[in-house]
């Protein structure tokens, strides 16, 4: 059986909606994929372990969610093989065959992102702990969310070991939901030698939007969207 972990705050009403529609989509390979539905880590239960930057324009809940992204890439740092999930994934019926087939050979991966964003992926134990040693030192560098922390120290790890193996899975550039295979992260987003339909993308509500909503840098509204700016997101209607 293969564990993910999947970070959800219970406390928030639009985050346990998104998240039963999540593992309802999740359910045709619950046989050998289990997800473990957690409490994420919230802006009042940060870890004591870490203290991020202050000079890095960061909201609560997007510091948050660096902190609960740490607190199990130790885990993976420390051998444990699991998937990091968020509570809005979704998987396309129409691939999970192809889901399948990648949970048949993810560890042999560096590094294996198969949705739009970091919405389900998991990476080897040392490329884990390249990305708690970014995270413990975080005033070291320039990256400010964990999708460029985990771009960055992939490539870090393939360029140390002379990577040439077309083995990393990472969001392709664009706005189609692919997913490009290569010996990086940025040749797979940017020039990808082989290119798959993403198994896996966000689902949302257009009216009601993220679950991200303080995000001082552009005051929230970036939290909502809809199937002209976003036609890689999957569209749900939820009850209000």
């Amino acid at each position: 059986m293969i564990e993910a972990y999947m970070g959800v705050d219970f406390n928030n009403p639009l985050a346990v909606k998104y998240n039963e529609l999540s593992i309802k989509s999740f359910a045709p390979v619950s046989h050998y994929f289990n997800i473990n539905v957690i409490q994420c880590i919230t802006p009042g239960t940060l870890l004591d372990s870490i203290t991020l930057s202050k000079h890095k324009d960061r909201s609560p809940q997007e510091q948050a969610h660096i902190h609960s992204t740490y607190r199990l890439m130790q885990r993976i740092a420390n051998g444990e093989r699991l998937w990091i999930m968020e509570h809005d994934a979704y998987l396309y019926p129409e691939h999970v065959d192809l889901f399948e087939r990648i949970m048949l050979k993810y560890k042999e991966m560096p590094t294996c992102n198969i949705g739009i964003a970091l919405e389900c992926y998991t990476v080897a134990p040392i490329v884990a702990s390249l990305f708690c040693s970014y995270i413990e030192h975080d005033d070291s560098h320039n990256c400010r969310g964990p999708m460029s922390v985990l771009h960055t120290i992939t490539d870090k790890h393939c360029a140390n070991v002379d990577n040439r193996i077309r083995n990393v899975y990472w969001p392709k550039n664009g706005m189609e939901n692919l997913t490009g295979v290569s010996t990086n992260v940025s040749n797979a987003h940017n020039r990808p030698e082989v290119i798959l339909p993403s198994p896996v993308t966000q689902l949302i509500d257009a009216s009601l939007g993220c679950t991200v909503t303080d995000r001082t840098r552009f005051q929230g509204k970036d939290r909502f969207y809809n199937e002209t700016t976003h036609p890689n997101f999957h569209f749900v209607t939820l009850d209000k």
